[in-house]
């Protein structure tokens, strides 16, 4: 009797145990945070993203015009990143914009090499513009411009490396000397006499005559514009007629004629 009301008592304690257990509220699942956190974030619209990459695609193609990358390098150029805007709005017209402002661009290099009787080099900007934009209304224009254009043949006249001093004495003596002698004698009070100034006179002759027997543009390049309109003055009064010449800044001393 006593063993069965000790089994008795064990069976209403296990019981009474297995209550509990089951009152108990079942755990509480805690998500991450880093879920919880991304799942609070406000989303950005897909529209809105879209048009602040299209404003960036502008502004890289503006930086990209204005610094003279049209259509190089590859990988960041003007055009790139219009078309990459037209990609994305067929009808944006900054970017159709920007696109005729590359191909102004590269005619407008097309005419200033046709000027300077590069021919080669003019039509080379004008396909690059075509490659831009077949259908813009200038490249026509200015490409049959350059076609009429005569043929000129460029003939470069180098000059030893005479000092400016020595040049600006050599005019002098020739402003000094008889009006119908074209050329001083080297004996004629203040013209030099170094090997340099005389190796320059002789080249600049040959230059005079040249300019006499042909019609032609002149190109003067020097180190310095005080040099450049030195070698412009002896020309000037070597010459029967008044000359226009171009002046560029050149390591190389020289005179070019491009001769029509």
């Amino acid at each position: 009797m006593p063993y069965r009301l000790h089994y008795i008592c064990f069976i209403f304690l296990s019981l009474a145990l297995s209550g509990c257990q089951l009152a108990l509220p079942a755990p509480t699942s805690i998500a991450p945070v880093t879920a919880t956190a991304q799942a609070s974030e406000p989303k950005v619209p897909a529209s809105e993203s879209r048009r602040q990459h299209i404003i960036e695609l502008l502004q890289a193609g503006h930086d990209a015009l204005r610094n003279g990358r049209f259509t190089t390098p590859d990988d960041d150029n003007a055009y790139l990143r219009y078309s990459q805007v037209l990609n994305l709005e067929p009808e944006n017209s900054e970017a159709l914009l920007g696109l005729s402002s590359i191909v102004e661009a590269y005619l407008q290099l097309a005419i200033s090499q046709a000027g300077k009787g590069k021919r080669h080099s003019a039509k080379d900007f004008v396909s690059k513009a075509r490659s831009v934009d077949p259908h813009h209304a200038s490249i026509s224009a200015i490409a049959s411009m350059i076609d009429e254009q005569p043929h000129s043949q460029r003939v470069d006249y180098l000059l030893p490396e005479t000092s400016l001093q020595a040049l600006a004495a050599v005019n002098r003596a020739l402003a000094a000397a008889d009006p119908e002698s074209q050329v001083p004698a080297p004996q004629s009070t203040g013209y030099p006499t170094t090997q340099a100034a005389l190796a320059t006179v002789a080249v600049l002759q040959k230059v005079a005559r040249h300019i006499e027997q042909a019609d032609a543009a002149i190109i003067i390049g020097a180190s310095s514009d005080a040099l450049g309109r030195q070698i412009y003055q002896y020309l000037n009064q070597v010459t029967s007629k008044r000359i226009r010449a171009q002046f560029e800044i050149s390591n190389q001393t020289r005179v070019s004629l491009d001769v029509r």
